[in-house]
C-alpha cells in the first residue's frame, strides 16, 4: 500500500513478483513463488485499496490492513480476518 498506491514507488506488478517470485529465487526455495502447476498454493487475496502494514518501529507485531485470504499449500488459514487453526505450512530450508 506504501509504496505502491501512496508513494508510487513501484507498480502492483513489481511490487507482487519482489515478494514472491523474486524472493523464492533469491533465497533458492524450489516450486513456489508463482501459480502454476506442480508449485506449492500459497496465496494471498488482498484489497488493493486497502491493504498497508500497521507496524511501526514503536508496535511492530499488527496485523496488516487488507488482507481477505491467506491460502497456505491450498488451505485457507485466513479469511476474512478469521484465523483458522490449520496448521498447513512447513519450515523452508535452502536445499
Amino acid at each position: 500500500g506504501r509504496y505502491v498506491r501512496e508513494q508510487k514507488i513501484l507498480t502492483i506488478e513489481e511490487a507482487i513478483f519482489k515478494m514472491t517470485k523474486k524472493a523464492a529465487t533469491s533465497f533458492g526455495i524450489k516450486n513456489r513463488g508463482v501459480i502454476e502447476e506442480g508449485y506449492f498454493a500459497d496465496i494471498l487475496v488482498i484489497d488493493l485499496e486497502e491493504i498497508i502494514d500497521k507496524g511501526t518501529y514503536v508496535d511492530p507485531i499488527q496485523y496488516p490492513k487488507g488482507i481477505n485470504y491467506v491460502l497456505i499449500n491450498g488451505n485457507i488459514v485466513l479469511e476474512n480476518g478469521n484465523y483458522h487453526k490449520v496448521l498447513a505450512g512447513e519450515v523452508i530450508r535452502k536445499k
